[in-house]
């Protein structure tokens, strides 16, 4: 115990607030002997998981601040991944020869640690072992190569040849020094190696523009940000911060949930745009987002999306120009899996343990400031994704803002230990990070990871005071080798781990569980990943709504899509009173369209099958086809876009069935299919008409064709009946009512109250309609 104990303090020693950054180097060697020494593979994940407990415990304890069943639950979580090292360390250093150790466990620390930052929901990058090194340049340069991924491995590889070298210490026999001698060797090769290939070619490319950048640190209590009475006196202090800021600054930057209200309905917004007017400076403030999926929608409710945004606001005083926060902080910003405590209905539960229920935004965006500055807002904690800050870079920024709100965690380690995933994205994609935090730090950041400036006082102090800077920062063209393939060195480590790990005479027990967590690992993180279209070199010709993507650029093929997909994109939201997406789907967050120069292409790319004219992806929000696919534009396209705007309109809640989607996406294609209205006619003819019921029971997918084309034509003929019988507005109140968890009977009585008394009297009325087209 005294072993682990040890550990875990050279661990906490060596972040913030201690930063005793060389104690990273042999941190883990105590608890690497003791579990070579561990009866079982699982005490050893009993000793590694209480080191990694431990260390998060205590590093975070500011996280007492915000939740404390949170800090618990965090520093449990971190430690199973602990744990899991600890299982395969034992079971590689019991062994006779520890080489293989050197190159293992370097390596699945590497993997553990990616997947521990990057998997859905969970995803929590803070404290890489890499972040020890922030204020050691001379190892924190690598990370443009590998990332702080790489780095890790690094400082692992430095404790598991320390652990080979005490070893040999302690027994002195000739098989020890040869393992010994070689550990030290390969260690001092890859090491020196890396330094030397990063002195020659990490060199910083040449500037080719400057840009001067003014950062704003209101310090607003966390107490205070959300009191009306203190709503005025906030704005005012953000705005007398601004006028303060000298230099002429060509961007003020505001932090996270600095406007303390909905910026796009809040009529105090206005009092932000006279200072844009009276500067003549734009402004990047944080603040909430209100989305009414209705008109006339002024306050939170069901039939809203708030949002956690960045928004640049110049003299144009548009609302336009947004991003809106993509990954956000489980039970704190967000309630994952609602549908899961809907099913037991534990509704209430989910959203007491949620501080606030926030949207997640789809789409990274890259502002253009002045038309030549592009860069990209990471909020909050975004930074301590590696995958979100390179995706920005990949899409064009060229310097990184952070806005953050720090307030949460008080006098603490907290932002330092932030500051710290800021210095390596700087590092990582050879970008100037900027920094504007409420109570700090708030920061410059240089393309190498060296903190120019931050906002303080006389007195030194950096966080909980308040105060403005402007600084000018160097940009540049250059593109890492991490930005180009280093991003894949943790899936090199994984199959370098696997080489090692399963060419061994393995216990049972081990070679049964550890397979299962990296292949459990693998999927999540690989479901998680997608590229962008952008990413496959394709061009892209942007509409209002739409983005039309062709390997081989035709203007004349793009402008057709265009201009069909917004014809029938401003139909389709009119036949259910709906013009959210009008807004929505603007600028940052349009559908891609697809388009494949042949058929083959399409069907080899998109494992089509042969029949396909075109298939949508509604996750990626991408539809697919090919040049001259029969049908599409008056088919294929309406019929995916009026898919969108329904899953967009219900956030694909389970609740709306699937027959409801089909037969509103039928109903939008330019006209009827000949079989479907064929098949309708006879169906009603022979007394075939599937009751409303059967419709949400049928799998059209396990009847004969004649029965399908019964479920599908009867599906868009209801749908039909409801929007041309008795208009857009009381659809959208019935889609609506589903979506809110209404069972179908009541959503009908709501939304059609005076016209139907219940579901069979609208299912009467809906068979009389159909039966009258035979005569």
């Amino acid at each position: 115990m005294f072993l682990v104990l040890l550990s875990s303090i050279f661990l906490i020693l060596s972040f913030p607030n201690f930063n005793v950054w060389p104690l990273a180097w042999i941190a883990l060697v105590p608890a690497l002997f003791n579990v070579s020494h561990a009866k079982s593979g699982w005490k050893a994940f009993l000793q590694f998981y209480l080191i990694g407990f431990i260390f998060y415990f205590a590093s975070m304890e500011w996280l007492r601040h915000v939740s404390h069943v949170g800090w618990f639950f965090v520093a449990g979580l971190m430690g199973f991944y602990y744990g899991v090292f600890g299982i395969a360390a034992h079971s590689l250093l019991k062994r006779k020869h520890d080489l293989p150790a050197l190159f293992a466990l370097p390596a699945l620390w590497c993997f553990l640690e990616y997947v521990r930052t990057e998997i859905p929901v969970w995803g929590f990058g803070w404290n890489l072992l890499a972040y020890t090194q922030a204020a050691n340049p001379k190892v924190s340069f690598l990370a443009s190569f590998a990332g702080a991924y790489g780095i890790s491995a690094l400082i692992v590889l430095s404790n598991v040849t320390f652990l080979i070298v005490i070893k040999f210490l302690a027994e002195r026999s000739s098989r020890n020094f040869i393992n010994t001698f070689f550990a030290m060797v390969i260690f001092a090769s890859i090491a020196g190696g890396s330094y030397y290939f990063g002195m020659k070619y990490g060199e910083i490319a040449k500037p080719t523009g400057q840009v001067r950048l003014g950062v704003v640190q209101g310090n607003i209590p966390q107490y205070e940000k959300w009191d009306s009475l203190r709503k005025m006196a906030i704005i005012e202090k953000y705005n007398s911060l601004s006028r303060f800021i000298q230099g002429g600054p060509d961007l003020i930057i505001w932090p996270e949930a600095a406007f303390p209200g909905f910026f796009n309905y809040d009529l105090d917004g206005t009092l932000v745009f006279q200072l844009v007017s009276e500067l003549k400076t734009p402004l990047l403030i944080g603040a909430p987002h209100l989305e009414a999926l209705r008109e006339g929608i002024t306050m939170v409710d069901s039939n809203t999306k708030v949002y956690n945004s960045a928004y640049l606001i110049d003299e144009s005083r548009s609302f336009g120009n947004r991003y809106d926060k993509i990954r956000l902080v489980p039970f704190g910003e967000f309630i994952p899996w609602q549908n899961l405590f809907r099913l037991f209905g534990l509704d209430i539960v989910a959203h007491s343990l949620g501080v606030s229920d926030f949207t997640a935004g789809r789409e990274m965006k890259v502002f253009n400031l002045k038309n030549k500055y592009p860069f990209a807002s990471l909020i909050c904690f975004e930074d301590t994704f590696p995958s979100l800050a390179r995706l920005a870079v990949k899409k064009g920024a060229k310097f990184l803002v952070v806005i953050t709100n720090d307030a949460w965690f008080s006098v603490s380690a907290a932002p330092y230990q932030h500051l710290q995933a800021s210095v390596f994205r700087a590092i990582e994609n050879g970008v100037p990070v900027v920094r504007a935090a409420n109570t700090g730090i708030s920061a410059f950041i240089d393309a190498e990871g060296r903190v120019l400036d931050r906002v303080k006082d006389q007195g030194d102090h950096d966080i909980f005071i308040a105060g403005g800077l402007s600084r000018i920062i160097e940009i540049s063209d250059q593109k890492t080798i991490y930005q180009r393939w280093g991003y894949y060195f943790p899936w090199i480590c994984l199959a370098l781990f696997c080489f090692i790990f399963w060419g061994r005479n393995i216990s049972g027990k081990i070679k049964k569980s550890l397979p299962c967590i990296v292949l459990f690992s693998f999927i999540l993180i690989k479901s998680a990943a997608g590229e962008t279209a952008e990413s496959e070199g394709w061009t892209v010709t942007a509409g209002d709504h739409f983005e039309v993507l062709q390997k081989k650029e035709n203007p004349a093929v793009a402008n057709e899509i265009l201009t069909g997909a917004e014809e029938r994109f401003k139909r389709i939201v009119s036949q259910v009173s709906y013009d959210t997406p009008l807004r929505s789907w603007a600028e940052t967050n349009r559908v891609k369209i697809q388009i494949y120069d042949s058929k083959e292409d399409f069907i080899k790319e998109k494992k089509a099958p042969d029949w396909s004219s075109g298939l949508a992806d509604y996750d990626w929000r991408t539809i697919s086809s090919y040049r001259g696919a029969s049908g599409f534009l008056n088919s294929v396209l309406p019929h995916e876009i009026a898919h969108l705007v329904l899953f967009d309109m219900t956030d694909r809640h389970q609740n709306v069935p699937k027959w409801l989607h089909e037969g509103f996406a039928l109903s939008q294609e330019d006209r009827i299919r000949g079989e479907l209205g064929y098949g309708l006619k006879d169906a009603a003819a022979k007394g075939y008409l599937l009751p409303l019921k059967m419709l949400t029971i049928v799998n059209p997918a396990e009847q004969d064709r004649g029965g399908a084309v019964t479920y599908y034509s009867e599906a868009q003929a209801f749908v039909r009946f409801l929007i041309d019988g008795y208009g857009p507005s009381r659809f959208h109140e019935f889609i609506i009512n589903l979506k809110n968890g209404k069972s179908f009977e009541e959503s009908v009585e709501r939304a059609y109250k005076g016209v139907f008394s219940d579901t069979s009297k609208l299912e009467e009325q809906f068979f009389q309609k159909i039966k009258s087209l035979n005569k």
